[in-house]
């Protein structure tokens, strides 16, 4: 009896291993589909039964049919497309000794060796509305610390356009606080959707043709909030490049200074025979909590 018991208690411990290391699939999920939950719990997604995932880019993840390979689904995270205005660089140690060495008409030469500095500020822009001029260097933002580019853009992200920001930058000797007036979003607009942001960054990832002969149409433009008001820009795009074509499903959406990105789709010429299932993985991309 005893023999017994261990015996089924091992079986289950690998039932159980089994269960937790394969997709997630319950009452909720419909047939054929399995959900994919980021390893960080920041998102989820539907997928096909028979796909295949692997770390994807810019620290999300790619789906796809192991017999299909343009056949994918992917998710990309990072910040927030938004402009100030402002052309800058991230300085350091090496850069400051280069630009002592050999010293740029125009750009005053930092006293510190760390932060993003301020090449050039487009008139009127936020950037130039708020006071930052070339030769600043950015050390901060809203009271925390922000010494590289990416750091600006997250904490930049996290406003709403026309919101405050405070930047603190190192101008001579001095450390001042400029009051800068957070810009609006660049591309997630359905009514001004822009064919040289996102529609050329998808026609070069994903159908990697010369952008000056890649075509993109979009179609059936929509949005949607969740629960968290949280709002999710929905575009159905067709992307041509010599004599090639593929349609696909895009999914954006913005939190906490960070833009999610999913796009599923296949070649034009699948599309008929996978248009359904395309359309509920995109339907099922949210963030985490979705409630």
């Amino acid at each position: 009896m005893a023999r017994t018991l261990r015996w089924l208690g091992c079986w289950l411990g690998v039932l159980l291993l089994l269960t937790a290391c394969g997709g997630k699939s319950g009452s909720t999920t419909p047939k054929g589909f399995q959900e994919f939950r980021d390893t960080d719990e920041r998102f989820s997604v539907l997928y096909a039964d028979n796909w295949t995932f692997q770390p994807g880019p810019d620290a999300g993840v790619k789906l796809s049919d192991p017999s299909d390979p343009s056949y994918q689904l992917t998710v990309t995270v990072g910040p927030v497309p938004r402009s100030l205005g402002a052309t800058a660089i991230d300085l350091n140690p090496d850069l400051l000794a280069l630009m002592k060495q050999k010293p740029q008409k125009g750009l005053p030469i930092p006293s510190i060796d760390r932060g993003v500095l301020v090449e050039k500020v487009t008139p009127n822009s936020a950037a130039g509305k708020g006071g930052l001029q070339v030769g600043d260097v950015i050390t901060g933002v809203d009271s925390q610390p922000a010494l590289d580019s990416f750091a600006v853009q997250i904490a930049v992200g996290k406003h709403k356009a026309g919101e405050t920001m405070a930047f603190t930058v190192h101008r001579g000797s001095t450390n001042q606080t400029l009051k800068i007036l957070a810009p609006k979003l660049e591309v997630l607009s359905v009514k001004q959707f822009n064919r040289t942001a996102l529609g050329q960054q998808i026609g070069i990832s994903l159908a990697e043709g010369d952008t000056k002969k890649t075509v993109v149409e979009q179609r059936n433009a929509s949005e949607k909030t969740d629960k968290k008001q949280r709002i999710y820009y929905t575009y159905e795009l067709v992307i041509a490049t010599e004599g090639r074509a593929r349609h696909v499903m895009v999914s954006v959406v913005v939190d906490q200074g960070f833009l999610y990105t999913m796009i599923a789709g296949c070649s034009d010429d699948t599309w008929p025979a996978h248009a359904e299932k395309i359309k509920t993985m995109t339907g099922s991309f949210q963030l985490l909590p979705a409630a």
